[in-house]
């Protein structure tokens, strides 16, 4: 794990974020299960850090997993829902040693792919998901809710709430990282 945990530091959204002087850790970092089999969206505004979160969220499960049950993808480059299955059947006949084994995919721009959803029913319903916590990113705010919404009985009985919104930093965010002192005197305010 020391090796897998390594080269993600040489990821280039992280190692910019660890130069930066604010390293603002979003609270939605704490608000998934991903113990879980479900299907998870987060949409928000283009550039305001959805990808990074989402190696943030690959940097903390590899605390606790091999690399090899994490996929990430960009999807920009897809053209079709049955690419998309192809792609995510390949990686699971590759990194899958056995059934019980939780896999973690993370699907960044999923949005890039027309009917995106259409490849995700089919590998729901051929079982191909079955142990896998997914993540979908996108930043087409309608096409993500309404393409989850083509989903109804595949994303998982989760008691969570599976469509999250990833917003810019909070004014509070802020301070806190400027101040904790700050932040804690405005909060009694």
């Amino acid at each position: 794990w020391w090796e897998d945990k390594k080269l993600i530091q040489k990821d280039k959204d992280l190692t910019r974020r660890q130069a930066s002087n604010f390293k603002w850790t979003p609270r939605l970092l704490y608000f998934f299960k991903l113990e879980e089999d479900a299907i998870y969206t987060i949409r928000g505004p283009r550039q305001v850090g959805k990808t990074t979160f989402v190696k943030m969220m690959i940097n903390k499960i590899l605390d606790e997993v091999s690399a090899k049950r994490i996929f990430f993808y960009a999807c920009d480059l897809i053209d079709s829902p049955k690419d998309l299955a192809l792609l995510i059947e390949e990686y699971l006949n590759l990194a899958r040693k056995s059934e019980e084994d939780r896999l973690y995919l993370f699907l960044d721009e999923i949005s890039s792919v027309k009917e995106w959803q259409r490849g995700i029913k089919h590998l729901v319903d051929n079982g191909s998901l079955k142990n896998c916590t997914l993540i979908l990113t996108g930043s087409h705010t309608l096409d993500i809710k309404y393409s989850a919404e083509r989903l109804p009985g595949r994303r998982g009985n989760v008691e969570d709430v599976l469509d999250k919104v990833f917003l810019p930093m909070k004014f509070s965010e802020f301070v806190d990282i400027r101040s904790l002192e700050i932040g804690k005197k405005i909060r009694f305010l």
